[in-house]
């Protein structure tokens, strides 16, 4: 009894992570030692995720009641789960310099905002620039032609205040002769 119920908060504890999160990356953590796990989790919980280990069993039933995608093969062998609460591709940056690093963990996909992703698909979030990029690059592509559009007037204007200029001048010249 005491079994099923560990078993019941367990599953419990995985449906709030699955509910707070944006985004989960699964991987297979064969190989990882006790300290490159507690380094992963260290690394990973500066960004606001968990790097939790879970059975594939629970986790299945955790999603079912969280009404989260079925991650069907991903799900098989030793399974670990970095759940991101906060920015997903701080996470994946992370997790992509570790793997680059120490050649492990194994990832085996994840979800993303209630889509399924593939390995490769997890892989690929790690190009993407961050937020800070994302917005300096939007100003930047804003920015440039409004600088151009103030340019191109101020040269009118200039032109205009010299053609005013040059006509004040000639009146003055025909008054004074």
């Amino acid at each position: 009894m005491a079994k099923t119920e560990d078993k019941a908060r367990e599953v419990e504890s995985l449906v709030e992570e699955i509910r707070q999160s944006n985004a989960a990356i699964v991987t297979d953590y064969r190989g990882l030692t006790v300290r490159q796990m507690g380094a992963l989790r260290q690394l990973l919980r500066r960004e606001g995720c968990r790097y939790r280990v879970a059975k594939n069993t629970l986790l299945r039933r955790a999603l079912a009641a969280a009404q989260a995608p079925d991650l069907g093969g991903m799900l098989e062998g030793p399974t670990a789960v970095v759940f991101c609460r906060s920015d997903p591709l701080a996470a994946a940056k992370v997790l992509a310099g570790f793997i680059r690093e120490n050649k492990l963990p194994v990832l085996k996909g994840g979800m993303l905002q209630g889509k399924t992703m593939t390995p490769d698909q997890a892989r690929e979030l790690a190009t993407i620039p961050g937020r800070d990029v994302l917005l300096s690059r939007l100003v930047g592509g804003v920015q440039g032609p409004l600088a151009g559009l103030v340019g191109a007037l101020q040269g009118v204007l200039t032109q205009a205040m010299m053609t005013v200029q040059a006509y004040s001048e000639q009146k003055a010249q025909t008054a004074s002769a």
